[in-house]
C-alpha cells in the first residue's frame, strides 16, 4: 500500500529541542515499513504554524492526493498534533482523507479506526487546540501589558525598524533611514502647496521607493508616527509610545485637518500644457471668457498662440507677446524698497503689539483642550462602568476627537514665535520683489500658483496689448494702500494673525 509523510516543526519547538524534523521522517519511515507501507512522498513543513491549515507542503499534500497519485491509502505523521492543532480543521482534513479512502496513522501514538480510536483522535487534536488557545491568551495578555507600557507589539511601519532596548532586551521601534521621507511626506502635505499625486512624485524621486497612493494615505494618518498609539483592545484611549516619534502631534493633527479637506491646497486651477502658462487665466478682452493656448503649424515652423476658446470670437496673440505683457505687469506691482520697509515695520509692530494677548489665547485654547481631553476620559469611564452603551460611546468618543482635533489646530495657529517675525517680513519682501523673475524662470506649476496668488480672479488682456486693472490679491493691495499713504494701513485685516478666539 502506498503512503505519505508528513512532517512538521516548529520554531519554538525547535528552540526547545523538540523533536526534528529529521526524527521525525526516520520514525514515520520505519512505522511505514513495520505496517507494509511504501513512502511515496515526504512533505517537510519548516517553522509553519499548526493552528490553520494555511501551510504550504500541506496544500501540496492536498493537492498530492487529490489528484490521485500512486493511488495513496495513507497519511503518515509523527504524532496527531503535527497535522492540525485545531479541532475544525482537523475535521475538515479527515473528512477529505475518508473521500478517498485515506487512513490518518500516527507513528508514535496507537490510534486505529476503531470509534475508541476515532475518540482518542479527537480528544488528543482538542488537547492540542486547548494548548494552542491558552498559549493565545498569554500571549494577548502580555502583548497588552507591553503596549499600557507604551510599547510597539506589531509589524514595524515604513521608517521604523525594531532593535532590542539596552535596559529590558525587549523589541522597541527606533527611525530608520526611511524615516526622512516620513516626515518629508508630512511636511510636503502640511505645506498646503502640493496634492498626494505630487508628494508621490516628489517621495520616489528622492529615493522611497515604496511610495504609492495606499502607503501615503495608510502613513498619513497614522498616529503613531507622532508617538501614540491607539489599538482597538484600548477604545478611545491614547497610549504615549516609549519609542521617538518621527514627527510632533501639531503636524499630524495638521495634516489630519487637510485629509479632512477642513484646509484646502494653495494649489493652481488649472494644470496643462507647459507651453501655455498663461491659458485659462487670462480674460479675452471681446467676449469676457478664458483664452486657451495651441500650437499653430507654418510652412517651415510652428507658432504658438493663445486665442479665445468662444467660436464666435476671433480673438488671437502671440505667446510672446502676450507673456511679456504679462511679465512687464507683474514688473508694475512690485513694492518699492521704502514701501517694503515700512510694510515691515507695520507687520513686525503688529505682531509685537498683539504678543499679550496671543500668549492669553494660548493660555485659554491650552486649558480648553485639558478640559476636553478630560472630557474624552470621563466617556471612556462611563462605557468602563457600563453606564453607556457601545452605540452612543462611538457617537460621543468620535465627536470628542473631532472636537480636541480643532482645538488642537486652534492652538498650533496661535503658537507664534515672534522672535522669527523680522527674518520672514525680510524673506517675504525679497520673494514678493522679485515675483515677475520667479514666474519667468519657473516651471508651469509655480507659474499657475503665483498667477492665482497675485491674481485671485485672473488678469484681463486689452487689444491694445496691456492689461485692464484688475483684482490684486489682499497683500498686494495692502502695498498700493501704502503707495497712497492711506491710514488704514494701521491695522489692515489679513496682514495680521487672527486672534483664534
Amino acid at each position: 500500500m502506498n503512503a505519505v509523510i508528513y512532517c512538521r516543526v516548529s520554531t519554538s519547538d525547535q528552540a526547545e529541542g523538540g523533536v526534528s524534523l529529521e526524527s521525525q521522517e526516520v520514525l514515520c519511515k520505519q512505522y511505514a515499513r513495520n505496517n507494509s507501507y511504501k513512502v511515496s512522498k515526504v512533505f517537510v513543513e519548516r517553522g509553519e504554524s499548526a493552528k490553520t491549515t494555511s501551510r504550504t507542503e500541506l496544500r501540496n499534500l492536498i493537492t498530492y492526493i487529490t489528484e490521485g497519485k500512486n493511488d495513496i491509502k495513507a497519511v503518515i505523521v509523527y504524532r496527531i498534533d503535527r497535522l492540525s492543532r485545531n479541532t475544525l480543521d482537523m475535521f475538515e482534513l479527515l473528512k477529505l482523507f475518508s473521500m478517498r479512502n485515506i487512513i490518518l496513522k500516527s507513528a508514535t501514538e496507537n490510534i486505529d479506526e476503531t470509534p475508541t480510536g476515532k475518540f482518542l483522535r479527537t480528544m488528543f487534536t482538542g488537547l492540542a487546540q486547548l494548548d494552542n488557545e491558552q498559549k493565545s491568551e498569554r500571549t494577548i495578555d502580555n502583548m497588552k501589558h507591553a503596549v499600557q507600557g507604551g510599547r510597539w507589539c506589531w509589524l514595524a511601519p515604513p521608517g521604523y525598524e525594531f532593535i532590542k532596548d539596552e535596559i529590558y532586551k525587549k523589541p522597541i521601534l527606533v527611525p530608520n533611514q526611511d524615516s526622512v521621507y516620513i516626515r518629508l511626506a508630512f511636511d510636503l502635505t502640511a505645506s498646503r502647496l502640493h496634492n498626494q499625486q505630487e508628494v508621490i512624485a516628489i517621495l520616489k524621486k528622492k529615493g522611497f521607493k515604496q511610495a504609492n497612493k495606499t502607503t501615503l494615505s495608510r502613513l498619513l494618518r497614522n498616529i503613531l508616527y507622532a508617538g501614540i498609539i491607539r489599538h482597538k483592545w484600548f477604545p478611545g484611549v491614547d497610549i504615549k509610545a516609549i519609542h521617538e516619534p518621527i514627527i510632533n502631534l501639531e503636524i499630524f493633527y495638521k495634516v489630519q485637518a487637510i485629509l479632512e479637506g477642513n484646509n484646502p491646497l494653495i494649489a493652481p486651477k488649472v494644470r496643462n500644457n507647459p507651453d501655455f502658462p498663461l491659458r485659462n487665466f487670462v480674460i479675452c478682452p471681446k467676449c469676457g471668457k478664458k483664452i486657451t493656448g495651441s500650437w499653430s503649424k507654418g510652412r517651415t515652423k510652428r507658432y504658438a498662440y493663445y486665442h479665445c476658446t468662444s467660436q464666435d470670437c476671433s480673438f488671437s496673440v502671440k505667446k510672446e507677446a502676450l507673456e511679456e505683457a504679462f511679465y512687464e505687469l507683474m514688473k508694475t506691482i512690485r513694492p518699492k524698497k521704502n514701501i517694503q520697509e515700512l510694510f515691515k515695520v507695520i507687520v513686525v509692530d503688529r505682531l509685537r503689539a498683539k504678543q499679550s494677548g496671543l500668549l492669553k489665547d494660548q493660555v485659554k485654547l491650552e486649558q480648553e483642550l485639558r478640559e476636553l481631553e478630560e472630557r474624552k476620559d470621563r466617556i471612556v469611564e462611563l462605557l468602563i462602568n457600563k453606564r453607556l452603551s457601545e452605540e452612543i460611546f462611538d457617537k460621543k468618543l468620535k465627536e470628542a476627537d473631532i472636537d480636541i482635533m480643532v482645538k488642537r489646530n486652534e492652538l498650533n495657529e496661535a503658537s507664534i514665535d515672534l522672535d522669527d517675525a523680522e527674518a520672514c517680513v525680510n524673506y517675504c519682501n525679497y520673494w514678493i520683489s522679485n515675483l515677475h523673475d520667479l514666474w519667468l524662470h519657473s516651471n508651469l506649476d509655480l507659474r499657475q500658483r503665483f498667477q492665482n496668488m497675485v491674481f485671485p480672479e485672473g488678469t484681463s488682456y486689452q487689444e491694445d496689448g496691456t492689461f485692464r486693472t484688475v483684482k490684486l490679491s489682499r497683500i498686494y493691495e495692502v502695498f498700493e494702500m501704502l503707495k497712497t499713504g492711506d491710514s488704514r494701513v494701521v491695522a489692515p485685516e489679513g496682514i495680521e494673525p487672527s486672534s483664534p478666539t
